[in-house]
């Protein structure tokens, strides 16, 4: 029971915390340990570019699809300490992504946002054997 509380306090912790970030919205409330959210406006900001940004700063966070967005599930591993470090980091990785929006063609935010915009979404998988069998040099 006090690992849970820990979790869900750490969760609304981040959740408080992105709610402090202007470029970036919630999605959905979080009732457990995982924390999801989008750019408020998605023409402006692409998130997947603010995940690439993120990546270099050494945190993984894991992309959505429709909405194109980011999530975080909080473990016994984090700590008050990183949950503050993750929205600094994510508030200076909007700032950066705004700043240079044509920057980060390089990473995996041209997949991400390729997959999000395919109508025929039976081909994704192709895509995806497609790009690792590139990626991996098979």
């Amino acid at each position: 029971v006090t690992q849970c509380r820990k979790l869900l306090g750490l969760a609304e912790r981040l959740a408080q915390g992105i709610k402090g970030i202007k470029e970036i919205k919630l999605l959905g409330k979080p009732d457990s340990s995982v924390v999801a959210w989008a750019a408020e406006d998605p023409k402006s900001l692409d998130i997947f570019k603010v995940n690439d940004a993120m990546s270099k700063r050494g945190w993984h966070l894991s992309a959505l699809q429709r909405p194109a967005g980011l999530h975080m599930c909080i473990t016994p591993a984090h700590s008050k300490e990183m949950i503050d470090k993750l929205v600094v980091d994510l508030q200076e990785a909007c700032k950066e992504v705004l700043k240079a929006p044509k920057d980060g063609e390089e990473g995996m935010a041209p997949i991400y946002g390729l997959a999000e915009s395919l109508p025929d979404r039976n081909i994704i998988g192709d895509v995806l054997v497609a790009y690792q069998e590139a990626a991996l040099d098979c």
